[in-house]
């Protein structure tokens, strides 16, 4: 078996959590983690509020509150040629 994705779902948006990927700050806003990350390559449009980033061999998708003022939820993925 191989575990090719992962969720952080804290209890509450924006809840720090220990051990983040790639060092992210659930408190971080959508501008924040796009300053830190580039320009994702990949955002919903909508009333949703995701962003995708590939960062090396790891595809990173963060879902943001509807305010955009904190991270709701963290998909990492491996990616597989």
């Amino acid at each position: 078996m191989v575990l090719r994705t992962f969720f952080v779902l804290p209890e509450e948006a924006g809840r720090p959590i220990d051990g983040t990927p790639f060092d992210l700050d659930m408190t971080m806003t959508r501008e924040q983690a796009r300053a830190k990350f580039g320009e994702p390559e990949w955002s919903s449009g909508g009333s949703l509020k995701n962003d995708r980033w590939v960062l090396g061999d790891k595809r990173m998708l963060l879902s943001f509150t509807s305010d955009e003022q904190r991270i709701r939820q963290v998909a990492v993925s491996q990616l597989f040629e």
